[in-house]
């Protein structure tokens, strides 16, 4: 442990970038980062743009002060990573709130139990594992400093009692200074050290002008043999700095190779060659039911327009398109005037006066001045970030002016609400899934379950919540003939239809073919709706539905979070 704490030091983003390459992968040591954020709404964008000059991606990411309720974070999400919110202490808007990211890579769920929101102390547990038997467990943590210090330690220690006797890594705030030895530093101690854990960061984690560095923040492990190194990173987003770690456990995150096969080219090209090609064959040989124009139709489509080989290529999503390589440079100017700052306090005062503030050497006006200045680009830097986002987004609507469903697009982009362009590998039998026809075959399996579920609930409890539903034909008024009457179908009706399908909807056949096609289609498809009306009975072709799983909330690699 004394070896982990005399190596902790403080370190600039290229260092952390020297120490490994890459996302995280298999070899890489499994990395995590906290901060103190001080309110999402305030610095979570500062803070999205500082993780992206980390070429070495963090496997968990922690906040505290988060200052939002869960049901809000889907506003503050990290490119691919899967966020856990804990709620934030009631009729409280500043000083509450935890979160934990993790990266899509691993498996990752919520332990309730020590998981809790008290005056005095707020914590939220993940299991995380690579969907085989070894997991660790990682939590974040803060200690309000106006909560009861007594009942903290009290609650932190029966916390450290339900968690599991190895590999544990606790991130937090705890707000008890390190380097100021006294009772509660003691009590701290005392508590982390008799269940079997030791703190990781012997550095300074805030730091505010006129007061001195202090060590607030922590990480504490009860895996200390497998830490392989620590520190903070000067990126200072308000006055806490982030702590990090890197440590050599047995958890290997799986990196997402998978690739889209496009079997089909419906290039102007192809759609004429297809239209020409169908049109002939129905002209040589009407299909005398919808079965045979629908196997006419399909073969046709792969005659013309699929590929003789599929091709494959790996989509990515374009994550915070608000972030310009301008703003990089700036977030890297802005630690480099920290650097600054730092090596200026480091500096004696050529008076020997223990006030600094008030002194007028050389070395504390360099302290002021350099103070100042990186204050102030780091100001700048806010608004900068800020009207970059609103710059980027108000273009987009105006990009859209007058188109309603476009509009709506980039506000729940905004919102956090936008439909996702990838679809997520999900956790079956804590494993990483992420073959469509099982995740397809999962899905129908979870949602034809549920209704059986519920009773075998209610059964357990030995009463029925839910009386008995009538049968439908209750509801159905006497039969009266010639009620209705239906007209015979037209191709003039089928055609307008089909005008009116939107483009972008989703189909087993693009649109844009199908509109393409009506001329020809729509003469037979009428012909054979009508007889389908007349004889009562309808093909399997048309009785085939397309279920979409909406995500609610939560954790989106489960599947009881989609409806």
């Amino acid at each position: 442990m004394s070896q982990i704490l005399e190596n902790c030091r403080i370190y600039s983003t290229v260092d952390v970038n020297g120490l490994s390459n890459g996302t995280p992968d298999n070899n890489a040591p499994v990395s995590m980062y906290f901060l103190n954020v001080d309110g999402c709404a305030t610095n979570f964008d500062n803070l999205a743009l500082q993780l992206e000059l980390f070429t070495n991606k963090f496997h968990i990411v922690g906040l505290a002060e988060t200052n939002i309720m869960s049901d809000e974070s889907s506003v503050y999400q990290l490119p691919n990573y899967n966020s856990f919110y804990q709620e934030k202490l009631p009729g409280k808007s500043k000083g509450t709130g935890v979160s934990l990211y993790v990266h899509n890579s691993l498996n990752a769920t919520v332990i309730d139990e020590p998981s809790v929101v008290t005056t005095n102390l707020e914590t939220l547990f993940v299991s995380i594992s690579d969907g085989s038997s070894r997991s660790i467990t990682v939590g974040v943590v803060y200690r309000p400093p106006n909560g009861n210090f007594e009942f903290s330690m009290n609650e932190l220690s029966n916390i450290m009692e339900l968690l599991p006797n190895k590999a544990v890594y606790i991130l937090g705030d705890y707000n008890t200074d390190l380097h100021t030895p006294n009772n509660r530093v003691n009590k701290f101690e005392d508590v982390v050290l008799k269940h079997g854990y030791a703190p990781l960061i012997s550095v300074h984690t805030h730091e505010k002008p006129g007061c001195n560095p202090t060590c607030i923040d922590n990480i504490v492990t009860n895996d200390i043999e497998n830490v392989l190194l620590s520190g903070t990173i000067t990126d200072n987003i308000a006055h806490h700095l982030p702590v990090f770690v890197h440590c050599n456990v047995n958890i290997k995150s799986k990196t997402d190779n998978t690739k889209y096969a496009q079997y089909y080219d419906y290039c102007n090209a192809n759609v004429e060659n297809f239209v020409g090609s169908l049109q002939s064959k129905f002209e040589t040989s009407t299909p005398a039911d919808f079965e045979s124009f629908n196997s006419t139709f399909h073969t046709t489509m792969d005659e013309t327009c699929k590929l003789e080989k599929p091709k494959y290529s790996k989509r990515t999503v374009l994550n915070n398109p608000w972030i310009t390589d301008g703003l990089k440079e700036a977030c890297k100017t802005k630690q480099k005037l920290h650097d600054i700052w730092t090596k200026a306090k480091k500096k004696k005062c050529i008076e020997n006066i223990s006030d600094r503030n008030n002194c007028v050497c050389y070395s504390c006006e360099n302290i002021r001045y350099s103070h100042e200045k990186f204050k102030n680009y780091r100001k700048t830097l806010k608004a900068s970030i800020e009207t970059a986002k609103r710059s980027h987004y108000g273009g987009k609507i105006l990009e859209h002016s007058g188109n309603s469903k476009k509009i709506w697009e980039v506000i729940n982009n905004l919102r956090g609400k936008s439909r996702r362009q990838i679809k997520p590998c999900f956790n079956i039998d804590n494993k990483k899934i992420t073959n469509r026809r099982i995740i397809a075959n999962e899905f129908n399996k979870y949602f034809v379950s549920i209704a059986g579920t519920l009773n075998r609930k209610y059964d357990d409890i030995g009463q029925a919540l839910i009386n008995d539903l009538p049968n439908f034909k209750q509801y159905l008024s006497s039969s009266t003939m010639n009620s209705i009457y239906l007209h015979d179908c037209s191709s003039e009706e089928i055609c307008k239809i089909i005008a009116e399908l939107k483009n972008g909807k989703s189909s087993d056949i693009p649109i844009h073919i199908i509109k393409k096609s009506a001329h020809i289609t729509s003469p037979l498809l009428a012909k054979y709706f009508t007889n389908c009306l007349k004889i009562g009975y309808f093909p399997d072709e048309l009785k085939v539905g397309r279920i979409s799983p909406i995500y609610k909330k939560e954790n989106e690699e489960l599947m009881e979070n989609y409806r």
